[in-house]
């Protein structure tokens, strides 16, 4: 029998024929997990209610399996299969399939509608009906979109969050409902479509709410701070023929604002709809050092919207440290950060795979990325592609290609279809292609052809010379060959000095701008720009750029095709972060990213500001011995408050010298380490390989290149070839 602490034992004798609605304080690292089966199967064991009249449902695949292999190992043999466990969404899914009580939405085909059809929709919307240019469009299409996406997670016809500057232009509901229009009739169903649908049904069809809202006896809801509005009336009508709810959750671990999720449901909502909820907190932390939980406790009392509650060590907890030393933002300091902690990790025979660079945006992961280039050591970005393969690096890539006429002719061909397309002009790719068709008979680049004398100013796009499509695509001509000119007469210093060209003259700062639709990664497309600008100041030609971006593809190519992550440093955001924890934990952070910069009413300033602060506190809780904050964030201060800075000299043996030989020597079980609620300590040569995830990109919405097309592409020294592979 594990070893459970009395909070622990408590939540599991809990009888749940008593009070009927139970809310579950879980802190980051306090084995909720464990904790909610066993309590589960207590319930099921001594007979409180019987297997198939029980739900719990988990936030993802993985912890449904986890969950139900550990609770076929403490009741009796088949229960665990009568068990519902199951995603929120999955639950969804069932609902909207069930056609024996009505379902008007059997009928759909999970993932029949995909992105391009939703963003398709509302070009024909824009450019058909309110007979808008194509800049115009491209401008509003992602903004729209991302729109729509929100509206599906609060209930049909409450979303009224749409910024004057969309709703004095276009009827966004009518766009809205146009979208749902063709999806009904592609018998379409996305991810995002699943709770609303189910909500739908379970509102408006007696026969459906009936069923299920008599379906359950005890309804287990994991990871409620990730809930949203839409989720939650899902849960309402669930728990409407009696049910026992017990929900688990951690409000200061809630980190999808973008996807709907807000800590008021939790802290405020549900105990005015369940009268009676009776708190059970879990508060013991068995993850980190006491240092750091008290940096993270001071951190996270900051923010206003959340229940009381403190992260707690276990007894024999390690002491830990945390690492302070507040910079400004520049790209050496950035450097520093990592040049004074993995050298002396090393040296102390910390592995690769137990140091996280934790970043707020996906951006932030270029400056470690960088780093680990420089100074060969292996890496792996969790959930993203390499820095190099972002939209802002290719885009500054495949202009600094076509100024520099450096490259075979399908390289400069790419290169201009990517220059020409972005900025987004007047002009589509079909009259872009027409217009160069001729180049390839004549076995010229794109842009050779029309700087010709014969052709230049010659070719017409559009309906006349004075159109805007002809207009914009000559000046387009007009400036590349200008810049080309300028370099080839003076070949600027370096290829940073070439970039800041590019960036002023062909305003590509202006339109990143334009596409902001918050504070996240869209929201760091400039300080991504910024950091390419800087890396190229330390190559003076493009081919020395080339050989960086080649380095970072074989990397990536390994990357792929190597499940085994052990001896990588192991780079990542925030939130891809939620869920692992690691030995040390980097965080690079400035004032104005991270936090970020707020440019809104004060009352949501504060919101955001609380909203952020709460990343921070899940980067904070990753780390079981050792963490090192640099920049000049003011979470940093929060936490830290006047700890100094970390000692050229520090020995890493020194922050453990505190720690009890049987915390620091732990026996191993048939080779594998104790179970979670038991300290992962060193010695490093101890411990079993450590699993994280494998190749699989989480949450990955750009297509990576084919890994057979990257390796032809590293063998052909052809960079271009990459992007036509994602252009495809």
């Amino acid at each position: 029998m594990l070893n459970y602490t009395e909070e622990q034992q408590h939540i599991i004798n809990a009888d749940l024929n008593g009070a009927k609605y139970y809310r579950i304080l879980a802190v980051a690292g306090s084995g909720k997990t464990e904790t909610i089966t066993s309590l589960v199967a207590h319930a099921i064991n001594s007979r409180q209610f019987m297997p198939h009249r029980v739900l719990m449902v988990t936030f993802t695949k993985a912890a449904a399996v986890t969950m139900r292999e550990r609770l076929a190992s403490r009741v009796q043999l088949g229960e665990a299969e009568s068990v519902t466990i199951c995603t929120l969404h999955s639950l969804c899914l069932r609902i909207c399939r069930d056609q024996v009580n009505g379902s008007v939405y059997h009928e759909r085909t999970v993932d029949n509608w995909p992105d391009w059809r939703t963003e398709r929709t509302v070009r024909d919307q824009l450019t058909l009906t309110y007979k808008m240019s194509r800049p115009e469009a491209e401008t509003l299409i992602p903004k729209i979109v991302e729109l729509y996406t929100r509206s599906k997670r609060q209930p049909r016809g409450s979303f009224k969050d749409i910024p004057p500057e969309i709703a004095n232009v276009v009827n966004v509901e009518r766009i809205f409902e146009n979208i749902e229009s063709r999806k009904q009739e592609q018998h379409g169903l996305t991810f995002d479509d699943m709770p609303q649908y189910a909500l739908d049904s379970l509102a408006t069809i007696p026969n459906i709410r009936r069923h299920w809202g008599h379906r359950f006896d005890l309804v287990v809801i994991d990871e409620f701070q990730d809930t949203d509005y839409v989720q939650y009336g899902v849960v309402r009508h669930l728990t409407t023929g009696g049910a026992r709810l017990v929900i688990v959750g951690d409000d200061d671990q809630s980190l999808y604002k973008w996807r709907g999720a807000r800590p008021h449901l939790m802290v405020f909502r549900v105990p005015d709809d369940y009268s009676g909820l009776v708190d059970l907190p879990l508060t013991t932390n068995f993850r980190s050092g006491s240092v750091i939980l008290k940096a993270a406790n001071r951190c996270i009392h900051h923010n206003q919207v959340r229940l009381p509650k403190e992260l707690r060590p276990r007894a024999d907890a390690p002491v830990g440290a945390v690492f302070a030393t507040v910079e400004a933002n520049t790209n050496r300091t950035s450097e520093y950060s990592f040049s004074e902690v993995v050298p002396p990790l090393r040296e102390a025979g910390c592995p690769l795979h137990e140091i996280a660079f934790i970043c707020r945006y996906n951006v932030g992961a270029a400056v470690a990325e960088t780093y680990c280039l420089n100074h060969d050591i292996p890496y792996v970005i969790y959930g993203n592609q390499s820095f190099h393969q972002t939209r802002e690096a290719r885009i500054i890539y495949a202009y600094l290609r076509l100024i520099t006429d450096v490259g075979s002719p399908p390289d400069l061909n790419a290169a201009f279809e990517i220059a020409a397309m972005f900025p987004p002009r007047y002009f589509s790719k079909q009259e872009l292609h027409a217009a160069v068709k001729p180049a390839y008979a004549l076995n010229m680049t794109n842009i050779e052809y029309l700087l010709q004398d014969d052709v230049f100013r010659k070719i017409v796009i559009g309906k006349s010379k004075g159109s805007p499509q002809n207009r914009a695509f000559w000046r387009f001509v007009e400036d590349v060959a200008e810049t080309r000119k300028e370099h080839a007469d003076d070949p600027y210093t370096s290829m940073g000095a070439l970039v800041r060209v590019i960036r002023r003259r062909f305003k590509i700062d202006k339109q990143f701008n334009k596409m902001i639709r918050g504070d996240g990664d869209e929201a760091q497309s400039v300080p991504a720009l910024d950091h390419f600008q800087e890396m190229a100041y330390d190559h003076e030609t493009l081919e020395s750029l080339d050989a960086l971006i080649l380095k970072t593809l074989r990397l990536k190519l390994e990357d792929d095709g190597n499940k085994d992550k052990r001896g990588r440093i192991q780079i990542l955001t925030g939130h891809k972060a939620k869920g692992l924890e690691f030995d040390v934990v980097v965080v690079h952070a400035d004032q104005g990213v991270f936090p970020h910069n707020q440019r809104s009413e004060e009352e949501k300033a504060v919101e955001k500001m609380e909203d952020e602060r709460r990343i921070f506190y899940v980067m904070l809780t990753r780390a079981r011995h050792l963490v090192f904050l640099h920049g000049d964030s003011q979470f940093f201060e929060e936490a830290a408050g006047d700890l100094p800075a970390p000692p050229l000299d520090f020995n890493m043996a020194d922050i453990w010298k505190d720690v009890p030989e049987e915390v620091r020597n732990p026996p191993l079980i048939d080779g594998e380490r104790l179970p979670s609620t038991m300290p992962n300590s060193l010695p490093y040569d101890r411990l079993p390989p450590v699993q994280l995830p494998d190749g699989e990109k989480i949450g990955q919405r750009i297509r990576e290149p084919d890994p057979q097309k990257v390796q032809e592409v590293i063998d052909r020294d052809d960079l271009m070839g990459l992007f036509r592979s994602n252009q495809e």
